[in-house]
């Protein structure tokens, strides 16, 4: 079903609680939304959470791969998780052959800044340790995600840890005042408008929606 750019933004008005005040409410009905709109590539990879962690599979039909990438979901660091975000990662695990570790990291308000990148880190250093090739390692995230992937390369290099291979950017943030002009064009567009997107703030210590 093809559906114009108007259409696809008032299917998703529709669907999601943006209005509501309570965080729980508006991340179950993303997560809903995300899971109605799965299709059949889940069923071509395979997933396996590993026990006593925050970490997921998801592998190619043909077993692990070589190379992982360390992936980390979007959210706005207040929601979201990795099967959530299983159709994106199983549809790029089953384009390119290669398995990733998904992880669930803590989120805002419960845990704050840098709770996620500690726990980035901490899924870094358990694939160096764990995975029989730790030179064939990347990362790779989407929205807040994206940006702690980002951050988790700078920190590997202020702590002398190895440099991932490659990182795979989606939509990552790159002006968290929100007033570049693609977020002017694109107002109309958008879902989260600017009030919302205002009420979004980052600091050295905390990320937080308000």
């Amino acid at each position: 079903m093809d559906l114009t750019v108007a259409e696809l933004k008032s299917l998703i008005l529709n669907r999601v609680k943006l209005s509501s005040t309570d965080l729980k409410e508006v991340a179950d009905s993303f997560s809903k939304l995300y899971c109605d709109y799965q299709d059949n590539v889940i069923d071509r990879v395979a997933v396996e959470p590993v026990p006593a962690t925050p970490y997921t599979w998801i592998d190619p039909p043909t077993g692990r791969s070589r190379g992982v990438l360390l992936f980390f979901h979007g959210g706005g660091y207040t929601m979201g998780s990795t099967l959530d975000h299983l159709q994106l990662v199983a549809s790029l695990v089953d384009q390119s052959g290669v398995s990733v570790l998904g992880i669930d990291y803590r989120l805002c308000p419960e845990h704050q800044f840098p709770a996620a990148l500690d726990d980035g880190e901490e899924a870094y250093r358990w694939l160096l340790s764990n995975h029989p090739f730790p030179k064939a390692i990347g990362v790779s995230g989407i929205s807040a995600g994206a940006l702690l992937a980002t951050q988790l390369i700078y920190r590997c290099q202020e702590t002398n840890h190895p440099l991932p291979t490659l990182a795979v950017i989606m939509s990552g943030p790159r002006d968290l005042d929100f007033n570049s002009a693609s977020c002017s064009y694109n107002i109309d567009r958008d879902f989260v408008g600017p009030e919302r997107r205002h009420r979004r703030r980052f600091s050295s210590r905390s990320f937080q929606l308000l």
